[in-house]
C-alpha cells in the first residue's frame, strides 16, 4: 500500500517544474523595468509563482511543520494576496523575491525533500519490491508516489528480464549522475 504522505515528493517535483519556468522567464525579464512593462512575461512569471504557492498549500502538515511553516506560509500568503486581490501587487518586491529569495527557498526545499526521500528509500533495504516494465523503463511499484525532479529511481541490475511483474530484494542504493538506483537481486 502506498503512503499518502509520499505525495509530498510529487508536489516538490511540480514546484521545481514551475521554478524552472520562472528561471527561464527571468532570462527575458532581466530587469525590473522589463518585468513591469512586458505584461506577457510578467503574467507568466506571476502564474508560475501562483502555482508554486498553490502547490505549497497541498504539502502534508507534517512536511510543512518539519520544513518550517513560516517560510512556506509566506509564499502561500503572497499567492493569496495576488489571487484574491488583498492589496496591490508590489512589482519591485515580487521581482526581487523571484530573483533572490525564491532560489534560496527552492534550494532549501530540495535539500530537505531529498533527505526525506533518501530516508524513504533506505526503508527498502533488505525488503522485497515489485518491479514492472513499461516501454523499456523499469518501475518500482512501491515507489510510484516518490517521483520528483531530482528523485528518479531505477533498478540497477542489468540482469532484470521481466515477464509481467517480479519480486526482487533491494540490496543497496547508489547514485550515478544524480539518479538514484535501487540495486536488486
Amino acid at each position: 500500500m502506498k503512503d499518502k504522505g509520499n505525495r509530498d515528493f510529487g508536489i516538490v517535483y511540480h514546484i521545481n517544474k514551475h521554478y524552472k519556468d520562472i528561471k527561464d522567464g527571468l532570462v527575458e525579464a532581466d530587469s525590473l523595468d522589463v518585468f513591469i512593462n512586458n505584461q506577457i512575461i510578467r503574467k507568466v512569471l506571476l502564474f508560475d509563482l501562483l502555482q508554486i504557492g498553490e502547490l505549497l498549500n497541498h504539502l502534508s502538515k507534517q512536511f510543512v511543520k518539519d520544513f518550517g511553516e513560516e517560510e512556506i506560509y509566506s509564499i502561500i500568503n503572497v499567492r493569496h494576496r495576488i489571487v484574491h486581490g488583498y492589496g496591490e501587487v508590489n512589482d519591485q518586491l515580487i521581482y526581487t523575491s523571484l530573483k533572490t529569495e525564491l532560489p534560496r527557498f527552492i534550494d532549501r526545499l530540495n535539500a530537505f525533500s531529498l533527505d526525506r526521500y533518501l530516508a524513504e528509500l533506505n526503508k527498502f533495504i533488505n525488503k522485497n519490491i515489485t518491479i514492472f516494465e513499461n516501454s523499456g523503463q523499469f518501475y518500482v511499484d512501491e515507489l510510484t508516489s516518490l517521483d520528483g525532479f531530482f528523485q528518479k529511481v531505477k533498478p540497477a541490475s542489468n540482469k532484470i528480464v521481466l515477464i509481467d511483474k517480479k519480486i526482487y530484494k533491494v540490496t543497496n542504493i547508489s547514485k550515478i549522475d544524480n539518479v538514484y538506483y535501487l540495486e536488486v537481486e
